[in-house]
């Protein structure tokens, strides 16, 4: 009798431990994926290049005994990288009939552009801006500068690449860990060779910084 008993008792656990097994819960829910797209970024202006005050003077004496001709202007560089701004003299076909200088009065400084929430550590480009003239309205029309900006003379400023030249391709502007970096342009500003005088006054051009992915 007793040992039936236990039979039984072993019987019963183990129908037991099977609707336990059988009556197990499963539970669903359904959610949906997400991503948001963002390309954009900001780009704003820290400052504008400038070439400060200058002297600029260009004689050209048309009918004198020889008539000369400028072969190469003189130029004033703005330097981005924070070395002394430079001034190359020019030359010219006849120094007794052609006179063309420029002298540093008030240094010209580099623009600035800052870039900000773009992707963290991620290279940016800064495409190469199209050359510019800087022109007076009062002045004759042939009376007007010529302006390089170029990839050349640029430099970043921030970022992961922190004082390195803007290099060929202009694509090593690295963003921080915010997404931020700066880029410092400067340029080159020459006389134009068919100017026979620089008038004083204010002379200004505009100019287009593009930066991308």
């Amino acid at each position: 009798m007793f040992k039936r008993n236990k039979l039984l008792t072993v019987v019963a656990s183990s129908a037991l431990i099977t609707c336990s097994a059988m009556s197990t819960a499963q539970e669903t829910t359904t959610s949906t994926a997400t991503v948001t797209v963002q390309n954009a970024f900001d780009l704003s202006e820290v400052s504008a290049l400038t070439f400060g005050t200058i002297r600029a003077t260009q004689n050209l004496d048309l009918t004198g005994s020889s008539p000369g001709t400028v072969t190469t202007p003189a130029i004033y560089n703005v330097k981005s990288n924070g070395t002394a701004n430079t001034i190359a003299a020019a030359v010219v076909s006849s120094a007794t009939d052609v006179a063309s200088a420029i002298g540093e009065l008030t240094p010209g400084t580099p623009g600035e552009y800052l870039i900000a929430n773009a992707a963290p550590f991620t290279n940016l480009t800064i495409q190469d801006p199209a050359d510019i003239t800087l022109v007076n309205p009062s002045s004759p029309a042939a009376s007007l500068f010529n302006v390089l900006i170029d990839l050349a003379d640029m430099t970043v400023k921030g970022g992961g690449n922190d004082g390195d030249a803007v290099n060929v391709t202009g694509n090593n502007l690295l963003t921080d860990a915010t997404g931020s970096v700066s880029v410092l342009v400067g340029g080159r500003l020459s006389i134009n060779a068919a100017a026979a005088e620089m008038p004083d006054g204010d002379y200004t051009g505009a100019y287009t910084i593009t930066v991308d992915y």
